[in-house]
């Protein structure tokens, strides 16, 4: 059976998506001009952008959680 996660990890995913994200819109606003940026939702460098805000934040969260 497999179990769900807990309360916390789901907290943490999903703090970790919304990161993820800012970053993403962060990024995009940098590299492109606001014109270009309508269509950022299916945009590679977009999804690039939420991965990889999204992995960093979890790893720093998790980082800090074990090193306490």
């Amino acid at each position: 059976m497999v179990s769900l996660p807990n309360r916390r990890s789901l907290g943490i995913l999903v703090a970790a998506i919304v990161a993820g994200y800012i970053v993403g819109l962060a990024i995009i606003a940098l590299v492109q001009s606001p014109a270009a940026s309508l269509d950022t939702a299916t945009s590679p460098v977009y999804l690039i952008a939420v991965t990889i805000g999204t992995v960093a934040f979890t790893q720093s969260f998790l980082k800090t959680r074990t090193a306490a």
